[in-house]
């Protein structure tokens, strides 16, 4: 079980790769599978079934979207209409996090999960730095790369590595680098500061070769984060940390404000990336007023976009298709509903980083509650800013998500041990006299 989580952990940068290869599926999703089935048949031994919050609002999730699939396959009766492939990858997110957060209740098992994690950051980097050194030339990479990228120059060159796009490279990365940092500050031993020195130096350099500006909004936050956060573990600290996303979608959607600003009063540039961005947001919300419970369904907003709600002035490039940013393609797509119940999921696991127990749970894990913490909010930081609705980005962040789930049950565990040793008769006795 452990050597599957490892795997698992480690093949997640490899998913485009090997669905290249493998035709249909991917080898990250295959370990899924076979995770699932694990974490069942351990269940079914144990007799127990831990039904956490975290658990329910994941099951909400996966049944909004299902409804959204079947909704919009009657809703927009047109060919492919009945696509699995989208509600598939959600379904798929589901598995993983029950899976997840069900068999690293272990101190063994969690440690090879982030050794794994660890090992999958290292092949991206690996994976990406020979793309920059191999360049433009002939290479496997155009095999799984962009299908933008045979318009690309010497001078346009952006690194995607082992992933399908440059910007699903960046979202990959993003944790890490708020990992490394924030390791790195509370590293004891020189062997790990110099651990998490070089993976903080290979995952910047690394994001700053594919040519995105958001490594800088990334590594800012991260480090204002990592030096709130120390060794501290209070609520005042969480709610700093939880500030930050939030402080960043506001930065912004006020530099948005301005480009909007300036399209109405006719300063419209069809080539300025920004503009087409600000275009694609403003459908996504009309979208969203006119089909606010389920949504246009999975995977559809590009085919809906397209036909009814693309400007006339902005691009025609499929590649400004979606509305880079991680909670309006939800919206889109899903509803608000589903956006309320994954915010409301990513919330708790930001909070699980802090409160009571946070130390003893740190103890057990080579990677620290809040540290973690730290990792999801880089990730909605990256979402907020670029599109993040890949397979191989999505199942990092679910990783994430579950283990921090494992963090609340643990947890919780412990605080009815705590309670129920309160009110055993003998420690009352001791507390009186």
């Amino acid at each position: 079980m452990n050597i599957l989580l490892f795997l698992f952990a480690a093949a997640i940068p490899l998913t485009d790769v090997s669905r290249v290869y493998l035709g249909s599926g991917s080898v990250p999703e295959f370990l899924i599978v076979a995770l699932s089935l694990v974490a069942v048949v351990q269940s079914f031994v144990s007799g127990r079934v831990t039904l956490s919050r975290g658990r329910i609002l994941v099951s909400c999730f996966v049944l909004v979207a299902v409804l959204s699939w079947v909704w919009a396959g009657g809703e927009f009766d047109r060919p492919n209409s009945l696509a699995t492939e989208g509600v598939i990858r959600h379904l798929e997110y589901a598995l993983l996090f029950f899976a997840v957060s069900s068999l690293v209740g272990s101190p063994a098992a969690r440690k090879h999960l982030i050794a794994g994690l660890w090992s999958g950051c290292a092949i991206a980097i690996v994976f990406a730095i020979a793309h920059w050194m191999i360049g433009l030339g002939e290479s496997v990479f155009w095999s799984w790369g962009p299908t933008w990228a045979g318009s690309m120059t010497e001078s346009t060159f952006r690194v995607w590595g082992s992933f399908s796009n440059p910007l699903e490279l960046v979202a990959y990365l993003a944790p890490f680098l708020g990992m490394s940092i924030a390791m790195f500050t509370v590293a004891r031993t020189r062997a790990a500061r110099a651990f998490y020195l070089a993976m903080f130096i290979g995952t910047a350099f690394t994001m700053a070769v594919t040519g995105s500006k958001t490594v800088l909004l990334v590594l800012a936050a991260a480090v204002v984060m990592s030096s709130l956060l120390g060794v501290r573990t209070s609520r005042s600290a969480a709610a700093i940390v939880m500030i930050v996303p939030i402080a960043v979608a506001g930065i912004w959607l006020a530099g948005a404000s301005n480009v909007l600003l300036a399209r109405s009063q006719g300063d419209v540039r069809q080539t300025e990336s920004v503009t087409q961005r600000e275009y694609v947001m403003s459908a996504a919300v009309d979208i969203i007023g006119e089909y606010p419970f389920l949504g246009v369904g999975p995977d559809r907003f590009e085919g809906v976009y397209d036909r009814g709600y693309r400007n006339s002035m902005s691009s025609g490039d499929p590649q400004t298709f979606t509305p880079e940013n991680f909670f309006l393609l939800i919206g889109a797509e899903l509803g608000v509903v589903a956006v309320v119940l994954l915010a409301w999921l990513l919330a708790r696991a930001i909070a699980a980083g802090f409160g009571r127990n946070t130390t003893a749970l740190s103890m057990v894990s080579t990677l620290r509650p809040s540290v973690v913490s730290v990792a999801v909010v880089c990730y909605l930081i990256v979402g907020m800013v670029q599109s993040v609705s890949s397979a191989s980005t999505n199942l990092l962040l679910f990783s994430l998500l579950a283990l921090q789930e494992s963090t609340l049950v643990e947890r919780a565990r412990l605080r009815r041990s705590e309670l129920a040793l309160d009110s055993h008769p003998d420690v009352w006795w001791r507390v009186k006299r």
